[in-house]
């Protein structure tokens, strides 16, 4: 009997899934809203990395208001470009 449990729970192990938390040049072409206006061309902006919702820091030559919908076209110094 014990086993049959060793083997069950071995196969348990294999199918368990990791989430994968994306970042950097991961999040390009993703969608996300303007969260905070620092100053006219940065932005705080909340995107869904695959784990849950996050801020990241944005620069942008147009101009946004808190709401606004984003995508993100780059990832430059630590900046997502939108």
């Amino acid at each position: 009997m014990i086993i049959v449990l060793f083997y069950a729970y071995k196969l348990m192990m294999n199918l368990e899934t990791k989430p994968q938390i994306l970042s950097g040049k991961d999040l390009i072409g993703h969608e996300g809203k303007v969260y905070l206006v620092v100053n006219s061309d940065e932005y705080v902006i909340t995107v869904n990395n695959g784990v849950g919702t996050q801020e990241y820091p944005a620069k942008s030559d147009n101009i946004h208001k808190v709401g606004d919908s984003v995508v993100i076209s780059d990832f430059i110094n630590a900046y997502y470009i939108i």
